[in-house]
């Protein structure tokens, strides 16, 4: 009877401790618990998704490599940068996309052939000229007598021992006025891709850290705009033509005293182009988004 009684309490035992209710924590550990990682394997997570993040950095730097050559700083110094890149200048526009040389020269040469002008003896001259991109399009296209204007020694002596395109060229500061050049000598003033470094920041290319590449700081200052065009004027023939390509940003200023001249009987439009691109495939996405107008004026007698 006590063995009897022995196995009883036992049941009764048993019967307790599994009538006992379980805990919601004793149920998630059966549950969600069960799943959840341990620390070995938050570690390797972790370490994973480091990876994977640093694979795709180096994805989107190969497909998106920065700027080595650091463009916009050509505009805090145009005579460090062009110095530094003279020998690199022209590859360097190419892999950019930069071919506003040759549809500029190509819309100017249409306009001379519709003037009867003879191309091979025009005299052009190129404001900004260090490139040489220019000058070479000019020669394809039938020109003879081209001179080229730069403010970098470099790029200069760069395009005298590089190109047979420029008959003649100077190292000077474009706003240096008046240029030794006779009045009344030329067929063609060309500013391509060049305004920008004029008639704002200091003169002569030197370090300007206020000069920079959105315009913001600094826009071109209307005394020194008028200044350089009616130098370009002055050394045009009556009928001849006046070529320049401004940023859209920094357009207002040249345009107010572009239209004051043509207001004035002092020239006539011929065309304006809007919307273009300089460097389409450059890796700054704001210079590789900034648009150009492009202007073509007639002098009048």
């Amino acid at each position: 009877r006590k063995r009897k009684d022995s196995r009883g309490d036992t049941d009764k035992k048993a019967n307790v401790v599994d009538s006992t209710p379980h805990t919601e924590a004793e149920e998630d550990k059966g549950g969600f618990a069960a799943f959840m990682p341990g620390g070995n394997h938050a570690t390797k997570v972790q370490l994973a998704f480091l990876t994977f993040a640093a694979i795709g950095s180096c994805i989107n730097l190969y497909l998106n490599p920065p700027d080595l050559t650091r463009f916009r700083d050509s505009y805090r110094s145009p005579l460090k940068w062009y110095d530094q890149f003279s020998d690199k200048y022209a590859s360097l526009a190419t892999t950019w996309g930069y071919t506003l040389p040759a549809k500029i020269t190509e819309r100017m040469h249409a306009l001379h052939l519709e003037a009867s002008v003879d191309v091979q003896e025009a005299r052009v001259l190129e404001i900004g000229a260090g490139g040489g991109l220019i000058g070479i399009e000019l020669q394809r296209l039938g020109y003879r007598h081209i001179t080229g204007l730069d403010v970098s020694p470099k790029m200069a002596a760069a395009q005298s021992g590089g190109t047979e395109a420029y008959e003649m060229f100077l190292t000077a500061d474009a706003e240096t006025v008046p240029m030794d050049i006779k009045n009344g000598s030329l067929e063609v003033v060309l500013c391509v891709s060049t305004s920008a470094y004029l008639a704002r920041g200091t003169r002569g290319g030197e370090q300007d850290l206020n000069r920079h590449f959105d315009g913001k700081e600094l826009p071109p200052d209307r005394t020194r705009v008028s200044l350089l065009l009616e130098e370009w004027l002055r050394v045009l023939k009556a009928g001849g033509m006046l070529g320049l390509t401004v940023e859209s940003h920094l357009a207002e200023v040249w345009e107010e005293v572009l239209k004051q001249l043509v207001a004035s009987a002092r020239m006539t439009e011929l065309e304006v182009h809007d919307g273009l691109s300089a460097f389409p495939f450059h890796k700054d996405k704001e210079i590789k988004e900034a648009k150009t107008r492009l202007h073509f004026y007639g002098k009048l007698p």
